[in-house]
């Protein structure tokens, strides 16, 4: 009997791939940017590199699944339903636009940052069309030739200073986004066929907040170290958070691509999945502080305590379990409780900022981070006990469902 496995697995190993590569270029490029310049100048940059971030996950909030689930109902409408998505959220650019235009004092970086963020709004709406499609060693040639004009024009300038690669970061998302209207350029005919549809918001709403909260959470130390580290301490800090933040997002780049049938699954199936996961987790952790020593040690001048490793490890290690619980709750329609934990988890991590990062600094936000991820696991395992029911596994997937 021909195994099926390949089959199965390719499209999740290729999406892991895929989703690989930004944090890896992006540690990639960190350490050249060190090696070649300063840790004060990758520093600088990180702090608008943490705004532009923001302000694009807030525009595209609760897209991606949304429309994964929708392209999986209606697999015949998904050029209207993408598109229409995409003209529905345009209108979302502006609260970020104008927030740059007042936080940021420096006239020459507004240019590039407004390009930057156009641009990195258009990448990340093409997400959902490449999973579904599984079209993923275009999503992973669009990102290596990012990396490289990044890189290239970066270390084409003799003085090198955070405007420069700020300009640079800019002109990647340039190349990249016309590689892909490129790509799908067929699909974009139909731009002007479709009007806005405001009720796909709505249904996206709590898909949207718990994006949003859930970024605040695994995030909220990242903005409070930009407020409250020097430019020196944030630029090790990125690279240590990219490596630990790219560990624990494994089990959602691995989940994103069977989300049809892992919601046809008992949740008691799926709150088992966290369970089985946590062994391997526990290896790809470990593996990945050690790769961490390694980068760092290659990185002059770099000294981070053996706590915050420590510390980092136990940061990564409960997304591993609770996420199948969070999608054991959403199968359950009780997203309201995912949405408050979420949101109760960005507050702990806040108050926890506040408390360990002047005493503490880098080792205080890993620490409050980690705090809070386990108080989340805990709250997550008590609260997804409640009766379930069956559902059918051929029972088509409703884009009302859609957290």
């Amino acid at each position: 009997m021909k195994h099926r496995w390949p089959q199965r697995w390719m499209p999740m190993l290729w999406n892991a791939l895929r989703n690989a590569i930004p944090p890896a270029a992006g540690l990639i490029s960190s350490v050249v940017i060190i090696r070649t310049a300063s840790l004060e100048v990758w520093g600088n940059y990180a702090r608008y590199l943490i705004v532009i971030h923001f302000g694009v996950t807030f525009a595209n909030w609760g897209s991606r699944l949304y429309l994964l689930r929708a392209f999986s109902d209606q697999p015949q409408r998904w050029q209207e339903l993408w598109l229409t998505n995409i003209k529905t959220r345009l209108p979302l650019l502006i609260l970020p636009i104008a927030l740059m235009c007042t936080v940021v004092q420096a006239n020459d970086a507004l240019p590039p940052l407004l390009l930057w963020f156009v641009c990195l709004f258009g990448i990340h709406a093409f997400e959902p069309a490449i999973i579904f499609h599984h079209r993923y060693i275009l999503g992973i040639l669009n990102d290596l030739a990012g990396t490289a004009v990044f890189l290239g024009l970066s270390l084409w300038s003799s003085e090198m200073q955070h405007i420069h690669l700020i300009w640079a970061t800019c002109m990647a998302a340039l190349c990249r986004l016309i590689i892909l209207l490129i790509a799908w350029r067929n699909t974009f005919r139909l731009w002007f066929r479709v009007i806005a549809q405001w009720n796909q918001l709505k249904h996206a709403w709590a898909l949207a907040m718990q994006n949003i909260s859930g970024l605040l959470v695994s995030k909220m130390d990242t903005y409070s170290v930009a407020v409250l580290l020097p430019p020196s301490e944030l630029g090790v800090y990125h690279i240590v958070m990219n490596v630990l933040s790219f560990l624990q997002a494994l089990p959602e780049f691995a989940i994103s691509t069977q989300l049809k049938n892992l919601y046809r699954l008992q949740a008691s199936h799926i709150r088992r999945m966290g369970l089985q996961s946590l062994f391997a987790g526990s290896l790809l952790t470990a593996l990945g502080v050690v790769c961490l020593i390694g980068i760092l040690w290659f990185i002059e001048d770099t000294r981070v305590p053996i706590t915050a490793l420590a510390v980092g490890f136990l940061f990564v290690l409960p997304m591993y379990v609770y996420l199948p619980y969070v999608h054991a709750l959403l199968k359950q329609h009780k997203s309201i409780i995912v949405l408050r934990l979420s949101l109760i988890g960005a507050l702990v991590n806040l108050t926890g900022n506040i408390l360990f990062i002047p005493s503490l600094g880098l080792t205080g936000a890993i620490a409050s981070a980690a705090l809070t991820q386990w108080l989340l696991l805990g709250a997550y395992v008590l609260q997804s006990g409640a009766p379930e029911q069956s559902v059918d596994r051929n029972t088509p997937l409703s884009e009302h469902e859609a957290i």
